[in-house]
């Protein structure tokens, strides 16, 4: 103000210039103490920012191999067979399949119905399975693999499996199929062997040799370069080759037939011969017996003719036994024995009178001892007639009430095999 004293440090002064002066060096430090702050808390928000990016990423790129493994596990959970996985790979397939504008079929109007076109021809076992198939009927084998990660899974379904001309193809060549999911153990192991590399597959399998299956013809990924007459072109060639070795296993089988009945005509007759054989053989033997079994009978006979008690004459002292004797011809005979004897003694009577022995001149030389390795067997028995009862030979003929010290027996012959 005019007349007034001027304030020290005014805005225009040297004062405010001091003052400035002064405080420069204090905002300068604050501003650096901020700056350093800042430069310490970006470090770890940016190792946080690029440590969470990673994490995100990674998490992007494993997401498809989870869902593929919880598909996996989802599905094997309850299949414990290919027969299991490939009913339910049908189900699959007729639930998700369409009438396509090139053919007039359904998937499970064609394969996986009661009154389905060529359900005989579907292998629902292993693929082993449908190999011992097409090689012991000598028959094409189309394999399809399902993969249902692909876009384009139900391309092949709806455009060749549901196609007339397929249709009419596998009926024609009465073709083996099998169906496969690749997400399975089987489905991807066949995959493997045939170093399948794009999906949808189909395949065709035709007969190398009689024990051998090949790969003639493959449509994998897309159907670029399939048409039917490409499809039934690969049948027609592969065909006359299957011909050819159904030929060859049937002259073989009629040449194994054929070796079969001379062989059996052969063993029949060399059975009938040594049957005829065994018979001759049998029979000499048993004439031999016989001969040798009537001249060991002769001989013994004779031997007890030589050692047979002459009758005894009744006497005050002489202890005798008379029997009247009635034999097989009704004929009777009476003759006296010492009481002494076994009854043994009318035994051998009774035989040789039957041999015509009693009264024959013919005689053994050597009848001191009876012949070895022979055992004589009365052919008959004698019955006292009352009371009836068989007469024991070992037994003492004084010791037989029945005969002892007279009595009556009757002869009666035994059966053959008694």
């Amino acid at each position: 103000m005019p007349g007034g004293f001027p304030t020290e440090g005014g805005p225009t002064g040297p004062g405010n210039a001091y003052q400035e002066a002064q405080q420069a060096p204090h905002i300068s430090g604050r501003q650096a103490g901020v700056i350093a702050m800042s430069a310490l808390l970006q470090i770890p928000l940016l190792i946080l920012y690029y440590s969470l990016t990673g994490i995100i990423l990674l998490l992007g790129l494993i997401k498809p191999v989870f869902n593929f493994a919880n598909m996996y596990n989802r599905k094997h959970k309850s299949v414990h067979d290919h027969a299991t996985e490939s009913t339910r790979l049908l189900e699959e397939l007729s639930s998700q399949s369409v009438p396509s504008t090139e053919g007039a079929f359904t998937f499970g109007s064609v394969y996986n119905s009661e009154s389905s076109v060529i359900p005989s021809n579907l292998v629902q076992q292993c693929y082993t399975d449908l190999l011992e198939q097409c090689i012991s009927q000598i028959k094409f084998g189309l394999i399809y693999i399902h993969d249902p990660l692909v876009p384009n899974r139900m391309e092949f379904v709806e455009k060749i499996l549901c196609s007339e001309p397929f249709i009419n193809a596998v009926q024609t060549y009465q073709i083996f199929l099998w169906f496969g999911d690749i997400t399975t153990p089987e489905g991807l192991q066949v995959a493997n062997s045939l170093k399948i590399r794009h999906m949808p597959f189909i395949g065709v399998l035709s007969m190398k040799d009689n024990t051998r299956m090949e790969l003639i013809g493959k449509y994998e990924g897309s159907l670029e370069g399939y048409t039917a007459q490409k499809f039934d072109a690969i049948l027609a060639k592969a065909y006359p080759q299957l011909v050819k070795l159904a030929q060859k296993r049937q002259n073989r089988e009629m040449e194994r037939l054929i070796r079969e009945q001379q062989d059996s005509r052969f063993r029949e007759s060399l059975r009938h011969d040594q049957e005829r054989d065994r018979q001759r053989n049998e029979a000499e033997e048993r004439a031999q017996n016989e001969i040798q079994e009537r001249t060991l009978k002769r001989q013994w006979l004779l031997w007890r003719k030589a050692n047979l008690e002459p009758e005894p004459t009744r006497g005050l002292y002489n202890d005798a036994c008379r029997v009247a004797i009635r034999l097989g011809d009704n004929s009777r005979i009476t003759r006296s024995f010492s009481a002494t004897l076994p009854i043994e003694e009318i035994y051998a009577f009774v035989e040789l009178k039957m041999n015509n022995l009693l009264d024959s001149p013919e005689e053994d030389d050597n009848v001191s001892e009876p012949p070895t390795n022979y055992r004589h067997r009365y052919s008959f028995r004698l019955i006292s007639p009352a009371p009836r009862q068989e007469l024991d030979p070992e037994a003492r003929i004084k010791d037989e009430p029945a005969i002892y010290p007279s009595g009556t027996v009757l002869f009666e012959a035994l059966d053959d095999d008694a």
